[in-house]
Parts: structure tokens; C-alpha cells; sequence
């Protein structure tokens, strides 16, 4: 019985020593320090949007005076140009130079695009600048006043930025053409209300604003055997309205103005607006109004005012 005790402690302690030093080798190999091992490092750089820090003042090619255009006479069209220099901070080569764009707006509204590139130079500039030249045509109906310029660029990103600060003066310009010479073929000495186969006398504005006119009439002298009789600037009127009864051209005062030797007088019911082409006309009527029977006129002869040399004008009010 005692034999058995201890053989039983020996195999006890044994078996404690045994787990005890597997024990410490099993835990010692998951203490063993990793000395080594790839690791993969990255670093993203956020774009960041581009700034617009210069924009020239605008010049035309009628003028050249930078802030200030001028439109184009007989109806014609101004060239504009501006510059303005982007910057990023991503470097220059993020600007995306295709989206480089310069729109102007007008007063009232009118809108226009122009178009624009690289300039070859860039004086000053810093690595992360360009500077970029833009061109556009303006028409010679735009409205006068302050027009506002917008300068704009993306990146590679389709960051955008503007720039609105800039503004210049687009000039007041008024001009005027008409159709060429007022005529009558054929009158009567005696009748009254003669209208003249001139009308409708066409006028055009070549100009940016609407537009009132005046006559200057001179007498009619005679051309053959009695250039000393004369049809007095008084028996013409104008009107800028035309049919009825009585006649409008011919209705003096209520509806039509009788011209004045060497003096000039507004024609009522005549407005010329500012647009495009085939929007921009009025239409003038003439009318020799009272019977000329009381001037004792030679009736075989014309009778004009190249006789005298003073020509009619049509002048802006």
C-alpha cells in the first residue's frame, strides 16, 4: 500500500514538471519579437481650386483706351480684347487651358462670349501662373453703359474659378443712313396733298440707342427757263405716319410737320431703334400738302434745290 502512494507521488510530480516545462516553451514562442516586414506608405494630395489674380481692362480697336469702347461707325463690329492671369497651386500645368473662357454682360442684359488662349508671354509670373489673351467682337447696336467682364478657368479637376470685378464703358454712338433723295414726278400745280414717290424714305440706325430726326428743307427752284420761281420749303411736310383720311403725311399740324427754310424741325411719329440689321429702321413720309396754284410756277420745268446748292438734311435730334 505505501508502495503505491509513492509511486503515485513520483508520477504526479512528473507529470507537473512535464506541463510545467512544456508550458514555458509553448508561450515562449509566441514572445519572440517580429524584427521585420514590408510596409506600404501613401500619401493623397488634394487639388486645390485655382484663383484668378489679375484682370486687364478692356480696349477695342476703334479707340485703344483700355476701360473704355467705343462701337464701330457704319454699322460695323468692335474688336475687344482683355487678359488675365490664373493661378494654381498644383502647378501650372493642372490649369486646364481649353477651359479658359471670358463672357462680358451688358446693362440690359446682353450677353456674349469670347474666345481665348495662351498668351505667349507672361511677364512676372510665377511657375504656378499663366497668363491667358481673349478676344470679342462687339456690335455696334449694344447697349451703352457698364459692362461687366467675367474671367473664367477650371483645373484638371473641374475646379472652377471666376472672377467678376472687372468692368468697363461701352460708348453712346449715334448714326444714321437713309435712303438718298426725295423726288416727285409728275406734280400738279393746282392739287393738293401730293405724295412723294420717295416714300417710304428708309431709315437705318447705325447707331446703339433710338433715334428721333429732323428735316432742314430748303426751297425748290426752278431748273429751266425761270430759275428765279421757287416752291418754298413750307408747302413740304414730314411724318413718320402714313394712309388715313386726311392723310397723315400731308396732315399739318395734327399729324405731319411742314418744313421751315433753313431751319430745322422735328419729325413726328419717326423712331429709329437700336437692333440687328432689319430691326433698326423707321419709315419717313413726305407730302407736298397745299395747292402750289397761288406761286404762278413755270409749269414746263422741274424745279430742285441742286438749283441753289442747299440740299435738304436729315440730321439726329
Amino acid at each position: 500500500m505505501v508502495k503505491a502512494l509513492v509511486f503515485f507521488a513520483v508520477a504526479l510530480v512528473s507529470v507537473v514538471v512535464l506541463m510545467g516545462s512544456a508550458s514555458a516553451g509553448f508561450f515562449d514562442f509566441f514572445k519572440k519579437d517580429v524584427r521585420q516586414g514590408p510596409v506600404d506608405v501613401g500619401v493623397t494630395v488634394e487639388s486645390v481650386a485655382p484663383t484668378i489674380v489679375f484682370v486687364s481692362n478692356v480696349a477695342g480697336d476703334v479707340l485703344n483706351i483700355h476701360g473704355t469702347v467705343s462701337p464701330r461707325g457704319g454699322g460695323g463690329t468692335t474688336v475687344t480684347r482683355v487678359s488675365f492671369i490664373a493661378e494654381d497651386l498644383n502647378g501650372a500645368g493642372d490649369l486646364n487651358d481649353a477651359s479658359a473662357g471670358m463672357r462680358y454682360r451688358g446693362p440690359g442684359g446682353t450677353a456674349l462670349a469670347g474666345t481665348c488662349g495662351v498668351a505667349p508671354t507672361c511677364s512676372g509670373c510665377a511657375v504656378t501662373q499663366k497668363n491667358y489673351s481673349c478676344n470679342a467682337d462687339m456690335e455696334y447696336y449694344y447697349e451703352p453703359g457698364t459692362w461687366t467682364v467675367n474671367a473664367s478657368i477650371k483645373d484638371n479637376s473641374a475646379n472652377l474659378a471666376v472672377d467678376t470685378k472687372r468692368t468697363f464703358q461701352y460708348l453712346l454712338y449715334r448714326e444714321i443712313s437713309h435712303a438718298g433723295n426725295v423726288n416727285w414726278a409728275g406734280i400738279s400745280l393746282v392739287d393738293s396733298n401730293q405724295l412723294s414717290d420717295s416714300n417710304p424714305f428708309l431709315l437705318t440706325n447705325l447707331g446703339n440707342a433710338a433715334l428721333s430726326v429732323s428735316v432742314t428743307g430748303y426751297g425748290l427752284n426752278g431748273t429751266g427757263a425761270n430759275p428765279e420761281d421757287q416752291i418754298p420749303a413750307s408747302n413740304f411736310s414730314a411724318s413718320g405716319n402714313t394712309g388715313g383720311d386726311p392723310l397723315a403725311e400731308c396732315d399739318v399740324p395734327a399729324q405731319a410737320v411742314a418744313l421751315s427754310q433753313g431751319v430745322p424741325v422735328t419729325v413726328p411719329g419717326v423712331s429709329v431703334p437700336r437692333g440687328l440689321p432689319g430691326n433698326n429702321q423707321d419709315n419717313m413720309y413726305f407730302c407736298i400738302y397745299p395747292s402750289l396754284s397761288s406761286l404762278n410756277l413755270n409749269p414746263g420745268q422741274g424745279y430742285s434745290t441742286s438749283a441753289t446748292g442747299n440740299q435738304w438734311a436729315i440730321t439726329i435730334v
